[in-house]
């Protein structure tokens, strides 16, 4: 039997369990740990419960693996009560990982590392505060990666990069993706003919995106570009918010179209229909869900070297995908881009059987 720990993700876990309840051949027993009532996940297989009952459960029946599905505190403190012959497959999701204080040191380059170290200075007391904090954190992650059996994850320069902070752990990479190109909504759009060419950039008002920088490397090509498309409605602070505006009209004026509210769907989908170059400038694994859409609508994106996401996408023979925005704009688009050879659900689903029977 598999044990799975889940976290209340409005996206991920349902489809999940949809697709394991399908395509295992053992019984999944699904648990979430958290005082709060679920409030995302929909599925009613997934059963709430404390640290300490859900221990019991799992000592109650013959559990052969165990799945954990983001890596927090609770999850932690579970793996760390179980028996050490039982397995232990990490879900790698991002956030989980690269909170590590060894990995959160290269997640911004020059100019946004400047404005965020302007903005949020660490002081006296404050920056004591901080190294307290980053050695626990730190402390808590380097236990679950010795006891961690298998990091799950199409990305394996993620795996990688943890294997890189600990390298004493006995982690083996196996490959997973909780869905690929058929999981994403989108339409095949017209072939871009543009002279001028309509941009997303990023994903959130997340620093991780570094928007300063790549805003400053795109205001290099001002005649290619009609109009730059930043959403910035969430996960970022104000006045990190304001910065990016501030840079994204110094260069580009009215081009510079910055989104600070959410848009329903269907106007989100329209936008993403008008789009011809997706520029997704993180360091680390982000926004993989929409890179493949515009990927499959048939269009380009720039994206950061350094990107482990940007590797992966190198090492699967998947076109389209650019560190240059001169060699982008000089490059034709490739209509066999090799998506759904790479991640199509033929490929997602051996993932999911390989790993749950």
């Amino acid at each position: 039997m598999n044990f799975h720990l889940v976290s209340d993700n409005p996206v991920y876990i349902d489809h999940f369990i949809e697709s394991a309840e399908k395509l295992s051949d053992k019984r999944n027993c699904y648990v979430l740990i958290s005082p709060k009532k679920k409030e995302n996940i929909k599925s009613n297989k997934v059963l709430q419960f404390d640290l300490d009952q859900a221990l019991s459960l799992f000592r109650k029946d013959k559990f052969n693996k165990v799945f954990i599905h983001y890596l927090n505190n609770k999850a932690i403190s579970f793996i760390d009560k179980i028996d050490k012959n039982i397995p232990v497959y990490w879900f790698f999701w991002g956030a989980d990982g690269y909170k590590h204080p060894k990995l959160q040191k290269s997640l911004y380059l020059p100019e946004t590392k400047n404005i965020v170290d302007e903005l949020f200075p660490k002081k006296g007391i404050d920056q004591i505060k901080k190294k307290y904090r980053d050695f626990k954190i730190s402390q808590k992650l380097n236990r679950a990666f010795l006891r961690i059996d298998y990091c799950c994850t199409q990305v394996k320069g993620d795996f990688d990069l943890i294997k890189s902070i600990s390298p004493t752990c006995k982690m083996h990479h196996l490959y997973f993706a909780y869905g690929g190109i058929d999981n994403v909504n989108y339409k095949k759009s017209n072939k871009v003919t543009n002279k001028k060419f309509n941009i997303l950039l990023g994903n959130s008002a997340n620093p991780s995106n570094n928007h300063l920088d790549i805003l400053h490397i795109l205001s290099g090509y001002t005649a290619n570009i009609e109009k730059i498309i930043c959403p910035l409605s969430y996960s970022g602070p104000k006045d990190y918010i304001n910065q990016v505006i501030l840079k994204g009209e110094f260069y580009f004026g009215e081009k510079f179209y910055p989104l600070i509210e959410f848009l329903p769907l269907n106007e989100y989908e329209t936008m993403m229909d008008t789009i011809d170059i997706g520029v997704f400038y993180h360091s680390r694994q982000q926004a993989y869900s929409n890179t493949i859409m515009i990927l499959g609508q048939g269009k380009k994106i720039l994206m950061n070297p350094k990107s482990t996401l940007y590797d992966m996408y190198l090492d699967f023979g998947i076109k389209n995908v650019y560190s240059d925005f001169g060699v982008l704009l000089d490059s034709s688009i490739i209509e066999d881009n090799k998506l759904q050879e790479r991640l199509g659900a033929k490929i997602i689903d051996d993932w999911y059987n390989n790993l749950l029977n």
